[in-house]
């Protein structure tokens, strides 16, 4: 008959302690891979999430913007710039300069709506692909247009800052162009 002493049931508890020590941690190491797992998953999720809320956003804003365009006001005032005609920017200032109220209400107007899309664009506040698909040919006209203006009238009151994301904009235009080259077909 096998003698239980002392000796031989602390051995026996401390190997079924350490046992269930052992167990308990690697129930513990698969709960952490699991808590990990879920709150990646979560994280996931969740930046998802954050991006379409600022795709969204960024579509009304853009909505908000393509509005202005479409506003009648704002038609009037390119129909009435595409019916200019000068010969150098003496004759632009004497036909549609600061004396002539309703042309100048057009030409400012129009240039301001521009260089405040140039500025969102400029700080990728807006995205520029979008711009260039509803906005590219009526930017590039005014650029095309009135650039010389534009340019002319920073030279001649000696401040380059008269309107100059309207410079910005065509130029992320053209550069978004050229790296979507399937869009000129």
């Amino acid at each position: 008959m096998v003698e239980l002493t002392y000796q031989m049931a602390l051995s026996t508890l401390q190997t079924a302690g350490l046992l269930i020590g052992i167990l308990y941690y690697i129930m513990d190491l698969q709960n952490q891979r699991e808590d990990q797992r879920i709150a990646s998953t979560r994280q996931a999720l969740m930046l998802k999430s954050q991006e379409q809320a600022l795709e969204t956003r960024q579509a009304q804003f853009f909505m908000q913007i393509y509005d202005r365009f479409n506003d009648s006001e704002f038609w009037k005032y390119y129909i009435e710039l595409r019916s200019h005609s000068w010969n150098d920017y003496d004759d632009w200032n004497s036909k549609y300069g600061r004396k002539n109220e309703n042309a100048f209400s057009a030409f400012a107007s129009m240039a301001s709506y521009f260089d405040g899309l140039g500025v969102l664009a400029n700080r990728e506040l807006i995205d520029i692909g979008m711009v260039d698909e509803l906005l590219h040919t009526r930017v590039l006209w005014f650029w095309d247009t009135y650039r010389y203006i534009l340019e002319e009238m920073r030279k001649r009151n000696n401040n380059p800052r008269i309107w100059p994301h309207i410079t910005i904009l065509y130029n992320k235009i053209q550069t978004y162009v050229r790296e979507h080259p399937e869009l000129s077909t």
